[in-house]
Formats: C-alpha cells, structure tokens, sequence
C-alpha cells in the first residue's frame, strides 16, 4: 500500500465503479511499465529462441491453470455469505495443490515422452517448473476472487506491482549473471509468487472450520462450474495461447519469441488492464443480477462504448505506431516483432473491448454459451491458420490471419451477451 499516496488511495478508497477499476489497474499498469521498461534491457540479455522457451513456457501455464481449480473460484463471488464463499476458496486451493502434485507424477513418470509427442520438446529440461507455475497462477486467481468479493482492490493492486517488481529485478540479476533460459523462468516464478501471501491475509481462518461434507454440499451446488467452465477455459485459453505454441512447432523458437515481446510490450498490459476490468465488472454485474437484473443491458452496453473509447482505439492505433520503431528500441533481432505487432494490433484493440466483460455469460450461469463461443473462437482461429498455411506459408500472412479471426471472434462474443442480457428480466 505504502507505493500509492495517500490522497490517491483516499480518493479511490471512496468506492464506485471507475475509481474500483482505477485502483486495481493502477497497480497492473506500474507493474507491467516496469516489465516494459526493463524489456530493452532484457532483449540485449536473452535471445529470441529463449523469450520462445519463456513463451512456450507460460503458454503452457497459463492452459494448465484454468483445470487445476475446476473453475470453483469464479464463483466465489456469488454467494449472499461469505461461509460459502470462504468454501469455494478452499475447495479451489485444494483441488490445485492435488493437481499440480499429480502433474509432478506424471511428468516425473513419462514426462519427456509427453512433451515430445505434443512437440513441446523445447520445455523437457525445465518441466520441473510446470506444476509450480501453474499452482502459483491458479492460487492467486482463487485469492483474488475471494479479495474481488470483500471489495480489497487496494490489495489486489499492491500485489500486481510485487509481481512485476520481481519478475523483472530477477531475470536482469541471472541475465547479467549469464543464466539464459532459466533466468527467465526463476523470474516467471518469483514475480508469480510475489503477492500470494498477502492476498491469503485477506481469508483469515480459512481452514480453520473445514467439513469435509459442507465442502461436497457446496461443490454439488455450484457444478455448473467444473461441468461447464472448466472445459470452456481450457479451449477459451487455448484459443489465446495456441499461436505460441503453433509459432515454436511449425516455425522456431525465434519466431515465439518474437511474438511474446509482442505479448509483453502491448498483450500483458491489454491483458492485465483488462483483468482489472473483468474483477470490477464481475463484482458490479453481479450486485446487478442480485437486485435489478432489468438493468444488466444497459449497464453492458455502456462499458462496451467506455472500454472502445478508453483503450480499444488508442490500443489499435498506437500498436501500428510504436511497430515501426521496435528495432531501435529492443535491438536489430527484434525488428520483425514490430511488425507483429502492427497486424497483431487489432486483434488486441477487440481483445480489450469485449474480453473483460465476458463475465456476464459466467454470473447468469449461462455456461454452456461461453463453451460454445469458445469452441467457435478456437474453430475460427484453426481455420485461419491452415488457411494462411496453404497460401503462402509466410509468418506475416499466419500472423494477419490470427488477428483477423480473433477479432471476429470478439465480436461474436460482444453480440452474443446483448442477446443473453435481453432475455433477463
């Protein structure tokens, strides 16, 4: 808390929705300027094949996450009293510790075999780093919900700065000290580990009056969740992180590792900006299916205006601009991601309109519909690249094809929840 002043926290503090979204996405946006700022440094440090090991790396747990909570934790906002919620916080917690322990089984079992044979041989010298960084992600999601329900955005923030604080001063320190690859996947971890311990503080007790049949109780009531989200945010993550996976497969690592620049200068802030959005919108949206669920459309459709206006067109519009520029700002090696950049903008400037409010198919408990758009989405986004495939094979025209199908996609996404809130009365 002591990184933000005083008459800045006081101001926010005061509640309402704007001044909620500010707050958490104060601390992203310090946290992720500070990932940006080193990231000159940090091209000059580590190559392009190993930023793709990174890439490869955190696409993967990133995909991994999404199953190991089952989802419980997106309904930790829901219930009228906290006693529930505290359950489903636990219920994610311990559905994550037994996965990532059965994830360390089964990598220490046949673990080169498996990611030979879905041609991620790039990542077998650190497996070891899978399960940790999945449990990492995916326990501090469970937390965060449980903060996004008791209105804690200050704590939220101060972490996101702790996270990028330490993801940054420690790939610099192995860097220099000449570490390569596994430089920059210590300071994955530590910057992901940063922050969990202070979110925890915000659940006191929470194990303290564990029931093993309250939590089933609990399980049972919100099913929906494991039943339906958990294979809709595998296919919707998948959907996100299957370019790099596909760029290190079907081209090279160099070529991942373009694209995670790409992702760090101007995906992570779209991203983690956007993060903060959803957490705030999840929270309102809900009060609003609570109390006055006539209202639900409306509201909607007036974050879809604020969040075009507020960052889809500048997002847009400035990825095309700083594009030009990346070889002077990150070294002649990296030239060719500012022009990914350039036809990735798009893609990202849609991401951040309709992305964040995504949470309205979650809180009406309509499940089944975001599976479907996410099997679309994914649909859409093969279709694209077999198809640049087989026009010319070209790293630019995949590229132009990804942004194009994506946005698409969003749009889809954007007119689909204008029916769902239509219907709600």
């Amino acid at each position: 808390m002591k990184f933000f002043p005083a008459r800045f926290r006081q101001k926010l503090l005061k509640g309402g929705f704007v001044q909620s979204i500010l707050l958490i996405a104060s601390g992203s946006t310090l946290g992720q300027l500070l990932v940006i700022a080193a990231s000159p440094l940090l091209t000059r440090l580590y190559t392009p094949e190993q930023f793709g090991v990174l890439g490869v790396y955190m696409a993967s747990i990133i995909l991994l996450s999404g199953v190991f909570t089952l989802r419980y934790e997106l309904a930790i906002p829901l219930p009228e009293d906290d006693v529930t919620a505290k359950r489903l916080l636990q219920i994610a917690l311990l559905l994550s510790v037994g996965f990532a322990a059965a994830l360390i089984l089964i990598l220490f079992w046949r673990g080169d075999a498996i990611l030979d044979f879905i041609q991620l041989d790039i990542l077998v010298p650190y497996a070891t780093f899978l399960p940790l960084g999945a449990l990492l992600i995916a326990s501090y999601q469970s937390f965060t919900y449980w903060a996004v329900r008791k209105g804690r955005y200050l704590a939220i923030a101060t972490t996101k700065l702790w996270q990028g604080l330490g993801n940054v001063v420690t790939q610099i320190v192995l860097g220099l000290l000449g570490l390569g690859t596994l430089g920059l996947l210590a300071g994955d971890v530590v910057g992901r580990s940063a922050g969990i311990s202070r979110l925890a503080r915000e659940a006191p007790g929470l194990f303290k009056c564990s029931d093993l049949r309250e939590l089933l109780a609990v399980a049972r009531r919100y099913k929906k969740f494991p039943i339906w989200s958990t294979g809709s945010t595998f296919i919707n993550r998948l959907g996100l992180q299957l370019p790099q996976f596909f760029l290190a497969s079907f081209f090279s690592s160099r070529e991942a590792g373009w694209y995670l620049l790409v992702q760090r200068v101007l995906g992570a802030p779209v991203s983690l900006l956007g993060q903060a959005v959803s957490q705030v919108f999840l929270n309102q949206i809900a009060q609003i299916r609570r109390e006055r669920p006539d209202q639900a459309l409306a509201f909607y459709i007036r974050m879809i205006k604020y969040m075009f206006l507020v960052g889809g067109l500048p997002i847009f519009l400035g990825g095309v601009a700083l594009g030009n520029y990346f070889g002077i700002l990150f070294g002649p090696d990296w030239d060719t991601a500012g022009q990914l950049m350039q036809a990735l903008s798009l893609m990202y400037a849609a991401q951040w309109t309709f992305s964040p409010t995504s949470q309205v198919l979650i809180v009406f408990e309509k499940q089944e519909i975001q599976l479907t758009w996410d099997t679309f989405r994914i649909s859409m986004l093969i279709a694209a690249i077999y198809i640049a495939m087989h026009v010319d094979g070209q790293l630019m025209t995949v590229t132009k094809a990804i942004s194009f199908s994506m946005t698409i996609s969003y749009l889809t996404l954007g007119a689909v929840n204008i029916i769902v809130l239509r219907s709600v009365r």
